[in-house]
């Protein structure tokens, strides 16, 4: 696949088709899966938010914590504790 503008486009002399000379068939199978998610992705129409939803997003966007200058100290925190979460687990 290439990307051209941001877009994901089959690449191959047969419109994406791989030759199974080039690759072998478990690589062949995952193009195959791939081009068929960005095919999907392609088709989805653009999200588009509701202003409800927009007005949400502006209120939490203005609360006195979300402010430059405002304390944010405990994210330091938090990303430290859950640091030593992970490296102190352990793979069952």
């Amino acid at each position: 696949m290439s990307s051209r503008s941001g877009v994901l486009q089959p690449v191959g002399d047969r419109g994406g088709a791989v030759s199974s000379s080039i690759v072998d068939r478990d690589t062949q199978d995952a193009l195959r899966l791939l081009e068929g998610v960005v095919r999907s992705v392609l088709s989805h129409e653009t999200v588009q938010l509701d202003d409800e939803y927009l007005r949400l997003i502006a209120a939490v966007e203005a609360l006195p914590e979300n402010q430059n200058g405002a304390d944010k100290s405990h994210t330091m925190r938090h990303l430290r504790e859950l640091q030593d979460v992970f490296r102190c687990a352990r793979r069952l």
